[in-house]
């Protein structure tokens, strides 16, 4: 199977259009665009002509010279392209995988609810879903008090009675709490955990504010990808999950 081409017919027209006059009569003279666009893309086929030129008559002999130029122009070209992927490229631990929180993040809060739970990656993953999607929902709330329900409005301001900025980035978030815990008694951390992770998720909650310095271990490559993996898949589900209950009604 070939491989991709590097250069389109665009990218190498471009640079043919910084040739003179006379050196774009001498390339085109014995050649076309598409076998140029070829040339430029194999590099064996490439040095074969030059040589298959050198045994040719001399009408030959500006067309290799003008072919070494544009070949010169390609490299500089291929060059730039490899600089710009290198300045694009995002590590996949920093990558944003929900709003406020990266990759490498999403993956700490689920090491320390698996460390103390045991439970899979996936459960874990999904939980921690769920908890900065609330926690979303809580921070939008504060903007915006007719777009929430009930619960939401409630939880909010209770949060806000008790002093916990949901407006920070969930990382920061469990990180102040962690460092605030002694301050707090144990009614008023239940009732930050519930509010900021709902009845169900409370517990998980209490082991992500608890624990979250105890379990502070780096994050392995493989840990990010396992776990936004996952996370990746329990939204597919919930889209798929939304998607039916919508075309029942």
């Amino acid at each position: 199977m070939k491989n991709e081409k590097k250069f389109t017919v665009d990218e190498v027209f471009e640079e043919i259009n910084k040739l003179n006059s006379e050196e774009k009569v001498a390339l085109l003279k014995n050649t076309n665009l598409y076998n140029v666009v070829q040339l430029m893309n194999e590099p064996d086929q490439y040095k074969g002509t030059l040589e298959a030129i050198d045994s040719h008559v001399n009408t030959w002999i500006n067309t290799k010279s003008v072919l070494k130029k544009l070949n010169g122009f390609m490299i500089t070209r291929d060059c730039q392209k490899l600089v710009e992927e290198a300045k694009a490229f995002v590590p996949p631990d920093e990558a944003t995988v929900m709003p406020g929180i990266s990759a490498d993040n999403f993956a700490r809060m689920v090491n320390v609810i698996m460390n103390v739970t045991m439970k899979p990656v996936e459960e874990c993953a999904r939980i921690v879903y769920d908890v900065i999607t609330r926690i979303s929902c809580l921070n939008e709330c504060q903007n915006n008090y007719d777009l929430a329900d009930e619960d939401i409005v409630k939880s909010t301001s209770v949060l806000n009675q008790l002093n916990v900025d949901i407006a920070k980035t969930p990382f920061d978030l469990f990180t102040v709490l962690n460092n605030k815990k002694e301050t707090y008694d144990s009614l008023s951390l239940n009732a930050i955990a519930k509010c900021l992770a709902g009845n169900y998720n409370a517990e998980y909650c209490m082991i992500l504010i608890d624990k979250w310095l105890d379990v502070f271990n780096p994050i392995s490559l493989g840990k990010v990808v396992e776990s936004v993996y996952s996370i990746k898949e329990t939204t597919d589900t919930m889209n798929r999950y939304f998607a039916e209950l919508n075309s029942i009604k």
